[in-house]
């Protein structure tokens, strides 16, 4: 009754907010022995987080393949659950690169490392391509979803945000950045164009697990299908060892023989 009143006075949604800023600002979790602490000033961030985007199983798994010591990247780190997570798996000798070219996710996602004082995690503002190059980044139209794109649809907002685009190759040869031990990718159907610009990468024998999100839906709109992704993924070494479906999606996790 009374959410109703407040709805009907245009006060419900914005005392919910305040309730979660002031109570609820931020929010523990614990994976796999790992503690973590993010910040969850909305309500669908406190449940994004709480329940881990609904990847629980997923994250679990990579976290259980890391090793103390590697070194991760998180393309598509949107808030940095798994960047924050990873850190503290790979330890003081370890380190994270992520990548995230949503400014105001960019920096929910520095404020979560900081939160968390992973000092070995380098945050790049920027997207993956198979270039190197200036881009677009598309936001989503819903408050506080995580889907951003290189390429606009009906779901994003009409206009895009300047980015920097990297090719990882030329990322790891000009920047000095390390090649990775284990990969997350989430990069919203544009899963081909990110992987034709780190096939050396992940050729390489130091890279040898790789956990992705495919979007089957949107691959076209990069000019990619389904069956580019499985020839890259041949022609890199990295065979498909488990695969999970949610919905239209596929979360694939690739290691090396």
């Amino acid at each position: 009754m009374l959410s109703k009143l407040l709805n009907s006075v245009g006060l419900y949604q914005p005392l919910r907010i305040l309730f979660y800023k002031l109570f609820r600002a931020k929010t523990p979790v614990e994976i796999s022995g790992i503690h973590a602490t993010f910040y969850s000033s909305t309500p669908d961030l406190y449940r994004r987080i709480v329940n881990f985007g609904g990847e629980r199983e997923q994250i679990q798994l990579f976290l259980d393949t890391v090793q103390p010591g590697e070194t991760v990247w998180d393309i598509g780190s949107f808030i940095g659950m798994f960047t924050v997570l990873s850190s503290k798996r790979v330890g003081e000798h370890g380190q994270v690169i992520a990548f995230e070219p949503e400014p105001d996710t960019y920096k929910k996602l520095l404020s979560n490392c900081k939160l968390n004082q992973c000092n070995n995690v380098t945050v790049f503002n920027a997207a993956l391509s198979d270039t190197t190059d200036e881009g677009m980044i598309f936001s989503s139209r819903e408050h506080e979803n995580a889907i951003h794109s290189l390429r606009p649809n009906d779901s994003l907002q009409d206009d895009g945000i300047p980015t920097q685009l990297y090719s990882a190759a030329e990322l790891v040869r000009d920047k000095d950045v390390p090649v990775p031990n284990a990969v997350k990718l989430d990069v919203e159907g544009a899963e081909c164009l990110v992987m034709n610009g780190m096939k050396s990468i992940l050729a390489d024998d130091k890279c040898r697990f790789l956990f992705m999100e495919v979007h089957p839906d949107d691959l076209p709109s990069f000019g990619h299908s389904l069956d580019d992704v499985h020839a890259i993924l041949e022609e890199v070494g990295f065979p498909v060892t488990r695969k999970y479906e949610r919905g239209s999606e596929y979360h694939y996790f690739c290691e090396k023989p």
